[in-house]
C-alpha cells in the first residue's frame, strides 16, 4: 500500500511531502518486466509524478508523463 503524508508548519508557509511508493513501484516493474536498474527510474518517475499530482491545485489540471525509449536502459544521463 502506497502513502503520502502532507505536513505545514504553523504559518502555513513550510510544506512537507513524505511519500512511500514501494507497492506501487514494484507492481509497475511486474507489469512491465522491468529490469532493476529500469525500476528504479521507472520508481524516480512515478513518485515525483504522483507527488507533482497531489500538488496541482485545480481539480481540472492534469499531469502528463512520457517515456520515451528505444532501446537498453543505460546509467547515462542525458537531455533532451
Amino acid at each position: 500500500m502506497s502513502k503520502v503524508l502532507i505536513g505545514m508548519d504553523r504559518s502555513g508557509s513550510l510544506h512537507i511531502y513524505i511519500a512511500v511508493t514501494t507497492d506501487m513501484i514494484q507492481q509497475a516493474a511486474d507489469i512491465h518486466r522491468a529490469t532493476p536498474l529500469a525500476s528504479v527510474g521507472l520508481g524516480c518517475v512515478l513518485t515525483a509524478a504522483g507527488l507533482t499530482g497531489i500538488m496541482l491545485k485545480d481539480p481540472d489540471n492534469k499531469l502528463t508523463v512520457i517515456f520515451k525509449g528505444d532501446g537498453p536502459v543505460n546509467c547515462r544521463a542525458s537531455s533532451a
